[in-house]
């Protein structure tokens, strides 16, 4: 099982087809936008130790935390993403 496979599916979505959703939708995110998370909730980094190793300020990180999320949860329901990721596909 990969970590991506192990990730928590957000609101209501959960089990092997959330995992299925998610991975489709991964490869949606910019490279550095999969490195943060999978940095920050794989690696347990905090958010300024993610920043000095991208060179990156914390609260930038927080924000692209917060928006990949977003998008995540927003293409895993079937809606259309409310904005376009930084850097995106």
């Amino acid at each position: 099982m990969t970590m991506l496979a192990q990730a928590p599916a957000p609101d209501n979505i959960t089990g092997p087809a959330a995992a299925a959703v998610l991975a489709v939708h991964w490869t949606e995110l910019a490279a550095r936008e999969q490195r943060i998370l999978l940095l920050r909730y794989y690696g347990n980094l905090a958010q300024a130790q993610i920043g000095e190793q991208l060179g990156l300020s914390q609260m930038h990180v927080s924000r692209l935390i917060s928006q990949s999320l977003a998008y995540l949860r927003d293409r895993m329901l079937g809606s259309e993403p409310q904005r376009t990721l930084i850097g995106g596909p």
